[in-house]
């Protein structure tokens, strides 16, 4: 190793000889000197090389630079530090210098002896000695980090020119704006000018009260920074809603020298976060609260006055036979109601209720603060009272009513649920009593309601736990005396709520769809009947009621084809019964309905005539065997003159039909002789015989009893 070193040793005291030998040639100071005195107090790079372009001598700066030690270099053309695809116009670059053209300074790119590209700024000068030898004396300064940082600038500032938040710079004197970018113009209307001739804080020009900015401001004094959303206002003074970020730019001594505020403008998103928010809680069509967000306006009532002695009231608003404006007049026509009627309970209530659109037909509004229950029933009254009175729309005038069910807190109801849907029952029982009216809910209504809802559950499995059963009540000609057939009528039996009337849960199984398996269950019990009697030699029709939801079914008639042949019993056995409502619904199919059972051998009949809406033109195509006349004009015989009188016109036109009339509900002799003089064919009713068991009627039939009157 110590040979090493002094071969190393050797090896540089004679390079320095030489290079104080050609420094000597150039008439230049001692070496040593040189050294000390320029080369080594440089920070930039200096070479000289000779006319070939070849390293006489370089500073250790310059070593450094390009990574090159003084060995690798002395001998060495410049080229060397020179990329590859440059090397030839940096050499001739060279020549031309060394014959005497001028050479400006400029930047180069330079290969560092790792291979890593640097930007260098190049600054040449010639030198001629006694010999009239041509030196090149250059230097180099490494201006690689500095133009990385001039792009990095470059880029923040294309950046933030072409941002589209706005972009505002500061001295620590808010009110001395430094610049700002475009965004920030387009977005507050003011421009850098502007912003110039402004007096005091522009950071703080909005419609945000005193103590936000207070706040704001305290904050980017805590943390350096604020964050947050503000409402300002342009140059035009409109408003704008923006996200502002304010950043303090501090010294090393953490003396604020700069702010900075971004502006991200956010007043059409507010804008579409306020209709996608109002969407959400309210009806479009209405523009009033919708029922979600009723309810919730409802349950912070409750609480509140749950804790308080106060009362509050619902009113829950149905408009009555709204689906006939629709059918009428057409949904948009519909819709335009709806915007009027709503309109008509902001004018009623002003701003002293809140109203909801639950949707459809139905309306909700909450009174506070209800002094009594006389001052809502009033309330109520004053709300049906104006809607009976004419709407004008599009030179339509409509007539309307509606029905208004009212529920109390907390004298009725202990929860906001309770409160809503007590209403909601009050508004139904309001339509039974026939519409047009405001019903409280009271502790009765929820009796039946709950029986009702019993009796809803039950409907769908009374038939399978046996419940239900068969009465047949006889028709008897008037004529005779004898016994043509009987009704089927069925009955139910509860084991707690005892008799439950057939006028009680049909209407329900009507509108839950149960009807269809009890009317089905009814046809084949009445055919398994028929079948018994035939073999007991008792010969009748026996006649079935069947509800309008059968009749619409598409296999009605193979249905009921097929409950007879299983059944074994001739068609000609069975009388169907609808009601006018049933054949009305969609009254061109009934007809084709009634034409197939005819074929079919099985009679349809109309039952409790004069209660609906038959047309006569429709009446006289009907293929129908019978009218049954309903026993609300027989009862009122002795004290409606006219029930006799509409009686007499309707056997009259039955018969110019060719259809047989029967009458029901007949009690008296002084019905049975009316009817019996005015040419009725049929009568039933508890003046002969109560409906009866089958077993009951077994016997009946053997007695063979005759009318009499």
């Amino acid at each position: 190793m110590m040979k090493s070193d002094e071969t190393n040793k050797n090896s540089k005291e004679i390079q320095d000889m030489q290079l104080n030998s050609q420094i000597n040639l150039l008439g230049l100071p001692n070496y040593n000197k040189l050294i000390d005195a320029v080369f080594q107090a440089a920070d930039v790079g200096i070479c000289v090389t000779n006319e070939k372009g070849e390293f006489i001598l370089f500073n250790d700066a310059y070593g450094r630079i390009y990574g090159y030690s003084r060995e690798e270099l002395i001998g060495e053309k410049f080229t060397i530090v020179v990329p590859d695809e440059e090397k030839q116009a940096v050499m001739e670059k060279h020549d031309d210098f060394i014959r005497g053209l001028p050479e400006i300074g400029r930047e180069w790119k330079v290969k560092r002896k790792d291979g890593k590209i640097l930007d260098v700024l190049v600054t040449a000068g010639l030198l001629i000695d006694e010999n009239q030898k041509r030196y090149k004396v250059t230097t180099i300064e490494d201006v690689t980090d500095i133009n990385a940082t001039r792009s990095k600038l470059d880029l923040i500032s294309k950046a933030m020119y072409n941002s589209s938040e706005g972009m505002i710079f500061t001295e620590s004197d808010l009110s001395k704006v430094m610049d700002v970018n475009e965004a920030y113009v387009n977005i507050t209307g003011y421009t850098l000018e502007d912003l110039h001739n402004e007096k005091g804080n522009i950071l703080k020009n909005g419609l945000n009260n005193e103590q936000f900015y207070i706040n704001m401001w305290k904050k980017v004094e805590q943390n350096g920074f604020w964050k947050g959303e503000i409402v300002g206002r342009r140059k035009n003074k409109k408003v704008y809603t923006a996200l502002l970020m304010i950043v303090a730019l501090k010294d090393e001594k953490q003396s604020v020298k700069n702010y900075i505020g971004i502006l991200n403008e956010r007043t059409d998103q507010k804008k579409n976060e306020k209709r996608v928010q109002f969407l959400s809680t309210h009806s479009i069509l209405t523009r009033l609260p919708n029922r979600n967000m009723f309810e919730e306006r409802l349950k912070k009532e409750v609480e509140n006055m749950q804790r308080s002695s106060r009362s509050i009231a619902m009113l829950y608003i149905d408009i009555d036979r709204f689906r006939h404006i629709n059918d009428s007049y057409g949904f948009q026509f519909g819709d335009k109601f709806l915007k009027v009627f709503a309109g008509k309970l902001r004018i009623i209530f002003k701003n002293e209720a809140m109203l909801a659109y639950f949707g459809v037909d139905k309306f909700g509004v909450l009174l506070n603060n209800v002094l009594s229950e006389q001052y809502v029933g009033a309330t109520a009254e004053l709300v049906r009272k104006r809607m009976t009175e004419p709407f004008i729309i599009d030179n339509n005038t409509i007539n309307i009513s509606c029905s208004i069910g009212i529920s109390l807190f907390p004298q009725e109801s202990k929860t906001y649920e309770e409160l809503l849907k007590n209403s909601e029952e009050a508004m139904a029982q309001a339509k039974k009593q026939g519409r047009n009216v405001s019903q409280f809910y009271t502790q009765e209504m929820n009796h039946t309601i709950v029986r009702r809802r019993r009796i809803e559950v039950e409907l769908n499995s009374f038939i399978d736990r046996k419940e239900a059963y068969l009465v047949y009540q006889p028709q008897v000609d008037l004529a005779t005396g004898d016994i043509t057939g009987v009704e089927a009528l069925i009955r139910w039996k509860h084991p707690l709520l005892g008799m439950v009337s057939p006028a009680e849960f049909i209407p329900i199984a009507e509108e839950t769809g149960t009807i269809l398996k009890i009317g089905e269950w009814t046809i084949k019990e009445a055919c398994k009947k028929i079948r018994e009697w035939y073999e007991d030699e008792i010969n009748l029709v026996v006649s079935v009621n069947i509800s309008s939801y059968q009749i619409k079914q598409d296999n009605i008639v193979d249905k009921i084809m097929q409950i007879v042949t299983e059944a074994g019993i001739k068609p000609s056995s069975l009388e169907l019964e609808l009601t006018e409502s049933a054949i009305v619904v969609d009254i061109e199919k009934c007809i084709d309905k009634i034409l197939q059972f005819k074929k079919l051998g099985i009679r349809v009949d109309i039952d409790d005539f004069g209660t609906g809406y038959s047309s006569l033109n429709y009446l006289r195509k009907l293929p129908l065997y019978k009218l049954k006349i309903d026993k609300s004009f027989i009862v009122d015989f002795n004290k409606d003159f006219d029930s006799m009188i509409v009686t007499k016109t309707i056997i009259d036109m039955a018969h110019n039909l060719r259809y047989k009339v029967i009458a029901e509900g007949v009690e008296t002799v002084e019905q049975v002789k009316f009817l019996r003089d005015n040419g009725c064919d049929e009568l039933q009713g508890y003046f002969f015989s109560k409906p009866l068991l089958p077993e009951d009627f077994k016997k009946f039939w053997f007695q063979k009893p005759k009318l009499n009157g």
